[in-house]
Parts: C-alpha cells; structure tokens; sequence
C-alpha cells in the first residue's frame, strides 16, 4: 500500500516558502559580495508570502503567529527534508581562503553532498553583518522562543551556540505527514 500524496494545499504553502526562502538566499549572497541593488550589508528582507489554504504548515504558522523571522528559521529547517537544493548555493567557497564562508554557517551532511543549515546560517539570512538585527534574531533559538516551545525546531539542552543544527522537530514532521491536508 503506497501513502497518498500531499494534498495540494500543503504542496502550494511549502512550495510557495521555499521559493521566498531560495530568494531571500540569494539577495543575501548577493548583498554580502557587494553585489546586486543594496549597500553592503543593509538588505530589505522580502516579505513571506500568503499562505494560500489550509494545511498542517499553514496552521504552525498561523495559530504560533510566526514574524517573518521565525518563519524564515523554521523554513530553513525543513528544506533539507523538502526541497536540498535550496541550499546549495550556501556551498560558495571564499576564495581568499579556499573553503567556504564562515558566516554562512551549515555543516555537510556526512556521506550526503547536501548542506545542512545551523543557526549561524539562519542568523547570516536575517541579519548578515548587522549586529542589531542579529542580537535580537538570536533570541529565536533560546527555550522561551516559540520555535522551540511549540516543537517546531530542536533545541537540545544546554545548547546554545551558533554552528550547532537547525532541525525541525520530528513532532512537526510527524504533523506534516499525518495531517498534511
């Protein structure tokens, strides 16, 4: 017996996230190289889009009342389940030092060729090299954050440094596969 596919509610909103997520990813990249339309380092984040049916995703979102930025953390820690090639253009390597850029953050994925986001990839999205959109960002990740106390993302105890995962809690994977309508 095979599982029906997702209903196209769920498919439209995730679809719909990842494509803000691979943009706001790119104007980023862009924005830190000195590249595109932006100073360097100032960067107007695009705004998430609508949230186009209902759906166990739309429902996160909306009855925890994610901001942009909670919703843009949340995103990133589902695309390596969802969509990993979202993330590949995070492998840039600094050619001045021959490996990749330390702000982006991310980890391989052992064996796997994909990248896997960490906070600091998170925090690097949000804020790039702006410390005050990045001191408050960082709050995203602590226990009394609403990522973490309604089990959207892991947070393991004690842990609180930037280069750890950012993982989506597997209750909430459980939610989406179970109840993806």
């Amino acid at each position: 017996m095979t599982d029906a596919p997702p209903p196209a509610a769920l498919a439209t909103t995730l679809d719909r996230e990842l494509h803000w997520l691979e943009t706001l990813i790119h104007q980023r990249i862009e924005n830190h190289m000195g590249q595109g339309d932006s100073a360097p380092g100032v960067l107007t984040l695009p705004e998430p889009p609508e949230l186009p049916g209902r759906c166990a995703y739309g429902a996160a979102v909306t009855i925890n009342r994610l901001s942009a930025d909670e919703r843009l953390a949340l995103i990133l820690a589902l695309a390596p389940w969802l969509r990993p090639q979202a993330l590949d253009l995070l492998f840039v390597r600094n050619a001045n030092l021959d490996r990749g850029f330390t702000e982006f953050g991310g980890r391989a994925h052992g064996l796997a060729s994909g990248f896997a986001p960490t906070r600091q990839t998170a925090l690097f999205l949000l804020a790039g090299d702006a410390l005050d959109r990045r001191l408050p960002a960082m709050a995203l990740f602590g226990a009394d954050g609403v990522l973490v106390r309604q089990r959207l993302i892991v947070l393991q105890p004690d842990d609180f440094a930037p280069w750890l995962p950012l993982e989506p809690h597997p209750e909430l994977l459980a939610r989406l596969l179970r109840n993806p309508g």
